[in-house]
């Protein structure tokens, strides 16, 4: 998957992670609360290399070494080293050049996370207009981490990225774009998608 807060965008996970759409958001909500907790500086030190400075403590040490463990498992482009010394405790984490990219949305700062998010919550529905249960094969279909499960197996929701507000023009396009992929892929096994409604997270920088 990638070190991703939910909040950081949908760039983060390239189509080589391994790792089910439906267990994603688990995952992202582990390394969410890495960044939350732990994580207390963001250095690019190459166009392929990503430093994170962590709280220098062993329980902070023992978190990310796990989650580097297991990210490493459906994403085995990762390479994460980390050291601690000089009371310092710092987590590289290197990709080779096509990767790249990924580091980008890692590399967001604490700053632009706090702009928040949007998120829209939709249904699944067949022919009839009936709930649809089928939302980890539709979410297999559109291979995006943006999307996630919700509350039920007949919903899905896209977390739109973190963005200053302005003209609402590029915005629209995106998600019209997004949501035309995604009722593409909700009708490959049968369904439609019906909107239930949009809900702003918005947050305060600290």
């Amino acid at each position: 998957m990638g070190l991703r807060k939910n909040d950081r965008g949908p760039a983060w996970a390239p189509r080589a992670c391994t790792l089910p759409t439906s267990q994603r958001p688990l995952r992202a909500a582990e390394f969410d609360g890495l960044f939350t907790e732990a994580v207390r500086g963001i250095e690019r030190v190459g166009p392929t290399r990503l430093r994170l400075e962590l709280q220098p403590s062993p329980q902070a040490a023992g978190r990310a070494a796990t989650l580097a463990a297991v990210e490493t498992e459906c994403c085995s482009f990762f390479t994460f080293a980390l050291t601690m010394t000089g009371g310092r405790l710092v987590l590289d984490v290197s990709v080779p050049p096509p990767h790249a990219g990924v580091l980008d949305a890692l590399g967001v700062s604490p700053r632009e996370v706090s702009r928040g998010r949007v998120g829209w919550l939709l249904n699944l529905v067949d022919e009839r207009g009936a709930p649809s249960m089928h939302n980890a094969d539709v979410l297999d279909a559109i291979a995006d981490p943006a999307w996630a499960t919700e509350l039920g197996q007949f919903n899905i929701e896209i977390n739109v990225p973190p963005r200053e507000l302005g003209g609402a023009g590029e915005l629209e396009q995106e998600v019209r774009d997004d949501l035309d992929r995604a009722d593409r892929a909700a009708q490959t096994v049968g369904g439609r998608l019906m909107m239930v409604g949009i809900l702003p997270m918005p947050r305060l920088a600290p």
